[in-house]
């Protein structure tokens, strides 16, 4: 018994530290196959959208995105840079870190952000348009 809960906690350990990478260039494609014939687009992902990395090959990564849809993407169109999405319907993105601070902007479902920091659970933003705000970090995937 003392075994299984070891286990159990070294599993999930490592499921909440899955590495994340983001999109560094303008889109990006993910594919249903690591590359060559017969690979199909399944995705075009924009700027600071997160992938989840399932597994690592030589030119292609295997991730997940925050829908679950997996499939393969270019190394070099991810990097380490933080970013998350909206994971909600919409989310206000205010002038300050807390529910007090007033709405700049609204932000929907699937709108990609690059993190600049984060403070007491918000995340400070900033859109591929320059606009800057702070969302509350459980509404967003990534990062």
């Amino acid at each position: 018994m003392r075994y299984c809960l070891i286990i159990l906690l070294l599993l999930f350990g490592s499921l909440c530290h899955a590495e994340i990478v983001t999109v560094t260039s303008h889109t990006a494609t993910l594919w249903t196959k690591p590359g060559g014939q017969y690979a199909f687009e399944l995705l075009r992902a924009p700027r600071y959208y997160p992938f989840s990395v399932i597994e690592r090959g030589p030119d292609h990564l295997h991730v997940r995105d925050y829908q679950g849809q997996t499939g393969w993407v270019l190394n070099n169109q991810v990097g380490p840079q933080k970013g998350v999405v909206v994971e909600v319907a919409n989310v206000n993105i205010r002038n300050g870190p807390g529910p007090t601070y007033p709405v700049l902007f609204k932000a929907f479902q699937g709108v990609t952000f690059k993190v600049l920091s984060e403070q007491d659970g918000w995340l400070e933003v900033m859109h591929e348009n320059g606009d800057k705000g702070w969302v509350l970090k459980s509404l967003t995937w990534g990062q």
